[in-house]
């Protein structure tokens, strides 16, 4: 297994603040091309394993490279990111004792701000129409201070969150043609995994290499939870899984494990 520092971080070049999905997607093939010229690395069994982004980033990469033999998609998102979006505030306010009502009455301005961003033209600056979107009511309605405007405004018109908004992980995830295996925890409130494997299914319905599997009792982070909320994470000890790990490890191997020299 090979991993590296993301893009600013430990030895690796350039400025993590200014990139992209795509932007990953370059550097995971990069790697890739590395790595298949290493001495006893079969350059025909080589694939991604992408979490949660690094599920939207893995498909994204597959497209610019034929050669790649597999892709694991742990929590990787296949609904349009405003319908993602969307779950994810549903799911952790229902996992922190939200009414259904409250939640719904805060979505049709959550889909207004997600949509100034994501429709903005393309090298327009998306921030003034995103702090006149977050009106005072507006902020009421999020649940958000007046403080907090600027905060909410650099983050969802940075680059990436507005090429995340304008990402269409659907279209990428039918056109591959490799094994693939992708898994969501029962628990995990950030790509909810009920709705998100429906439309994974639909997405690699032509496949006949995918495996799609829900693993009951695992949070975002594929460790056995209690509701999968985000704050709950910090408590847990487990790092992964033993079967989630054991579930990867078997579909790999069935595919790609070297001969036996026994």
């Amino acid at each position: 297994m090979l991993r590296y520092d993301d893009r600013g971080f430990g030895a690796s070049t350039g400025n993590f603040e200014t990139a992209t999905s795509a932007d990953f997607a370059s550097d995971a093939n990069a790697a890739f091309a590395w790595l298949r010229q290493r001495p006893g690395i079969d350059p025909r069994a080589i694939g991604f394993a992408g979490h949660s982004e690094g599920g939207l980033v893995a498909p994204l990469a597959a497209a610019a490279n034929p050669d790649l033999a597999f892709m694991v998609l742990l929590a990787g998102p296949a609904t349009d990111t405003e319908r993602l979006i969307l779950a994810q505030r549903r799911a952790a306010g229902l996992a922190q004792g939200l009414s259904g009502d409250a939640i719904a009455r805060a979505e049709p301005m959550v889909a207004h701000v997600i949509r100034v961003v994501r429709d903005a033209p393309a090298g327009q600056d998306s921030g003034p129409a995103l702090r006149s979107a977050l009106s005072p009511t507006a902020l009421q309605a999020l649940g958000l201070s007046e403080a907090q405007r600027e905060q909410v405004v650099a983050q969802f018109a940075s680059p990436w969150m507005r090429y995340f908004l304008q990402a269409r992980p659907q279209e990428n995830l039918r056109r591959l043609r490799m094994p693939v295996l992708a898994l969501a925890g029962s628990l995990d409130t950030q790509v909810p995994a009920q709705e998100n494997l429906a439309a994974m299914r639909t997405a690699l319905a032509a496949n006949n290499g995918a495996t799609v599997r829900e693993l009951p009792g695992l949070n975002h982070m594929f460790q056995h939870a209690r509701s999968g909320t985000i704050g709950e994470i910090a408590d847990i000890e487990e790092t992964f899984a033993p079967e989630a790990m054991e579930t990867i490890a078997q579909w790999i191997e069935q595919r790609y494990a070297a001969p036996s020299s026994k």
